[in-house]
């Protein structure tokens, strides 16, 4: 492999143009690799890890990258010469047994990633499987709620509606499930797998328009300064007037809340701002700065790693896919990983690339994925 393959495939770099594959490799080392620079590959090794990447890229289908904390461009191009050989032999190491999959599986089916369903409880008391209401819709204490044409499920006011009773509908996305809703006032939200959303039917009506949450949504408060909006969830309460925040709750006993636009005041005390997170439990509130775009990835149909343990990935993994999981060596658990996959990879591809960047071997028997 000579400087010019080197340059050009630097230049790609630069101009946002590379492949997925060499983007990984490129990039990888940064983020995992980048005190070890003593050893060049010879030529002989450069030109067996350009065909590797030649082979690879044809194959590869899907995108696993990792961000680097510290901009390319700075580098100069000498060390960048040496860093892309270096990239390539770390990758390579991992890979030599084959350059084949080593996903194992045994299954009845294909493992599938999540699909728009969700169960609606009605204040009757009545469930309906959202995959079945049609666009004419079912009545509830004077609020119609039907699916539009893009799949929205929708809560549209009849006439004048003045209930002054307050009943509840509640929604829940299983595993392997999310559902976007339009509530009442003009709220949307956006439900992730194993959520619960709990609101009052004439949520337009109330002074303070409050809901119960868990598990993971996208909300996109409609402004109304006469009527605060309020998520209630284990740990945490959340005013809003108008704005756009990411409320997760899967972990017991805490709620982590990041906020993309506007602004919200947790458990009445800390206000917070457009890029940052709330995180509260038994032992109170903490604030700080994040990547607002790291904890949506769900919501733009991605899986992102920030050193993220493996026991984290498994368990978006475990609800997304509806599968579940089995550690042989539990030691795997904290290894960590950075890079972005779509969340509508086949599961196979997903673990065949956290392979690659590991000693970790999976196997899929039925509905489980055994991690050795």
């Amino acid at each position: 492999m000579t400087n010019a393959d080197i340059a050009k495939l630097l230049d790609k770099y630069h101009a946002g143009v590379c492949t997925p594959e060499e983007r990984l490799l490129l990039e990888l080392w940064l983020e995992n690799n980048r005190n070890n620079t003593d050893r060049i590959p010879s030529e002989e090794e450069k030109a067996r890890i350009w065909q590797a990447i030649s082979n690879s890229t044809q194959e590869q289908e899907i995108q696993l990258l990792s961000k680097p904390r510290i901009p390319i461009w700075k580098w100069s191009a000498a060390a960048a010469v040496l860093l892309l050989g270096m990239a390539l032999t770390w990758n390579l190491s991992h890979q030599h047994k084959t350059q084949k999959a080593q996903v194992e599986v045994a299954q009845q089916g294909p493992i599938t990633p999540g699909t728009e369903k969700a169960v609606l409880t009605l204040s009757d008391g009545r469930q309906i499987d959202l995959s079945s209401i049609s666009q004419e819709g079912i009545a509830d204490q004077g609020v119609e709620i039907s699916r539009n044409k893009d799949g929205l499920l929708q809560y549209k006011v009849l006439g004048q509606n003045t209930h002054s009773t307050t009943a509840y509908n509640t929604i829940e996305t299983p595993r392997g499930g999310q559902y976007n809703v339009l509530l009442p006032d003009g709220s949307e939200i956006l439900l992730n797998a194993s959520s619960k959303l709990k609101f009052p039917v004439n949520l337009h009506l109330q002074d303070q328009r409050q809901v119960e949450f868990s598990g993971e949504g996208y909300f996109q408060i409609k402004k109304d300064a006469a009527h605060p909006f309020v998520v209630k969830t284990e740990a945490q309460e959340m005013k809003v007037l108008g704005t756009a925040f990411n409320v997760n709750t899967y972990r017991q006993a805490e709620t982590v809340t990041t906020l993309i636009e506007g602004k919200v005041q947790v458990n009445n005390q800390e206000i917070l701002r457009p890029g940052q997170q709330a995180r509260s439990n038994p032992n109170g509130t903490t604030l700080k700065n994040v990547q607002v775009v790291d904890f949506i990835d769900w919501k733009n149909k991605l899986f992102i790693f920030r050193d993220e343990p493996l026991e984290s990935i498994m368990e978006r993994v475990s609800r997304w896919y509806d599968v579940d999981i089995k550690y042989v060596n539990s030691s795997n658990k904290q290894i960590k990983f950075n890079g972005e996959v779509s969340r509508y990879a086949k599961v196979e591809e997903l673990l065949d690339l956290l392979r690659k960047t590991s000693t970790v071997q999976f196997a899929v028997q039925g509905r489980t994925i055994e991690i050795r």
